[in-house]
């Protein structure tokens, strides 16, 4: 298993770095499971007419120290508003 919480805080912070303040993560949910091999909605909403790609990133840790554990894409156009994503067997399950 593999907790979406770990997904949430590092897409928020890659989000956040890349986008500033022009992108608000609205899925995955804080404390969601998912399971290996699964595919899940990463969405989001553009506050602005931003044009950076995105790069979306799993990571462990608290917020302050956060470890980028794997990329999950890169150069993803914001205005798409969401991305599918099929959860790798080689992802480790984090607590």
């Amino acid at each position: 298993m593999f907790k979406a919480s770990l997904l949430l805080v590092t897409l928020s912070a890659a989000l956040q770095m890349i986008a500033a303040s022009s992108v608000t993560l609205t899925q995955p949910k804080t404390n969601a499971v998912w399971t290996k091999g699964s595919t899940v909605q990463i969405r989001w909403k553009v506050n602005s007419n931003s044009t950076t790609p995105l790069r979306l990133q799993y990571a462990s840790g608290p917020p302050q120290l956060l470890v980028v554990n794997g990329l999950i894409a890169d150069n993803v156009a914001p205005s798409l508003g969401k991305y599918s994503w099929k959860i790798p067997n080689t992802v480790k399950a984090k607590k």
